[in-house]
Protein backbone atom coordinates (compact mmCIF):
# COMPACT_ATOMS: atom_id res chain seq x y z
CA UNK A 1 0.00 0.00 0.00
CA UNK A 2 1.21 3.51 -0.71
CA UNK A 3 0.25 6.51 1.38
CA UNK A 4 0.94 9.93 -0.06
CA UNK A 5 0.29 13.43 1.22
CA UNK A 6 0.60 16.91 -0.22
CA UNK A 7 2.17 18.39 2.90
CA UNK A 8 5.44 20.19 3.36
CA UNK A 9 7.69 17.23 2.52
CA UNK A 10 10.74 16.12 4.50
CA UNK A 11 14.06 17.95 4.44
CA UNK A 12 17.01 15.77 3.45
CA UNK A 13 18.76 16.25 6.78
CA UNK A 14 15.75 14.76 8.62
CA UNK A 15 15.39 11.58 6.55
CA UNK A 16 17.99 9.50 8.48
CA UNK A 17 16.08 10.10 11.74
CA UNK A 18 12.57 9.76 10.34
CA UNK A 19 11.66 6.55 12.20
CA UNK A 20 13.42 7.37 15.49
CA UNK A 21 11.19 7.47 18.54
CA UNK A 22 10.69 11.02 19.85
CA UNK A 23 12.17 12.66 16.73
CA UNK A 24 10.08 15.58 15.56
CA UNK A 25 10.61 18.91 13.88
CA UNK A 26 7.28 20.19 15.19
CA UNK A 27 6.64 22.40 18.16
CA UNK A 28 6.12 20.23 21.28
CA UNK A 29 2.47 21.29 21.39
CA UNK A 30 1.94 19.93 17.87
CA UNK A 31 3.33 16.41 18.10
CA UNK A 32 5.41 13.89 20.00
CA UNK A 33 7.50 12.25 17.30
CA UNK A 34 5.99 8.83 17.95
CA UNK A 35 3.82 8.29 14.87
CA UNK A 36 6.24 6.83 12.34
CA UNK A 37 8.26 4.99 15.01
CA UNK A 38 5.11 3.28 16.30
CA UNK A 39 3.93 2.46 12.78
CA UNK A 40 7.24 0.84 11.89
CA UNK A 41 7.42 -1.16 15.15
CA UNK A 42 3.85 -2.40 14.71
CA UNK A 43 4.33 -3.37 11.06
CA UNK A 44 7.65 -5.12 11.68
CA UNK A 45 6.05 -7.07 14.51
CA UNK A 46 3.77 -8.62 11.89
CA UNK A 47 6.52 -9.15 9.31
CA UNK A 48 5.81 -5.96 7.37
CA UNK A 49 7.55 -2.61 7.06
CA UNK A 50 7.15 1.04 6.17
CA UNK A 51 9.69 2.97 4.11
CA UNK A 52 9.89 6.47 2.74
CA UNK A 53 9.40 6.09 -0.99
CA UNK A 54 9.43 9.72 -2.09
CA UNK A 55 9.55 13.18 -0.62
CA UNK A 56 9.95 16.66 -2.03
CA UNK A 57 10.09 19.73 0.17
CA UNK A 58 7.03 21.85 -0.50
CA UNK A 59 5.18 19.04 -2.30
CA UNK A 60 4.68 16.13 0.10
CA UNK A 61 5.84 12.60 0.81
CA UNK A 62 4.92 9.01 -0.03
CA UNK A 63 5.43 5.92 2.11
CA UNK A 64 5.33 2.29 1.00
CA UNK A 65 3.72 -0.05 3.53
CA UNK A 66 4.12 -3.80 3.19
CA UNK A 67 2.12 -6.37 5.11
CA UNK A 68 2.56 -10.11 4.49
CA UNK A 69 -0.44 -12.14 3.40
CA UNK A 70 -1.96 -14.43 6.00
CA UNK A 71 -1.18 -18.10 5.64
CA UNK A 72 -4.16 -20.20 4.57
CA UNK A 73 -2.77 -23.09 6.64
CA UNK A 74 -3.62 -21.39 9.92
CA UNK A 75 -6.46 -22.99 11.80
CA UNK A 76 -9.19 -20.94 13.39
CA UNK A 77 -9.02 -20.77 17.18
CA UNK A 78 -11.44 -23.10 18.97
CA UNK A 79 -14.81 -21.56 19.81
CA UNK A 80 -16.04 -21.32 23.36
CA UNK A 81 -19.29 -23.19 24.07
Amino acid sequence: MRVRDTGSGIAAEHIPRLFEQDFTTKDPSMGTGLGLAICRRFLRGYGGDIVLEWTEVGHGSAFLITIPAASRKQEAPPRSP
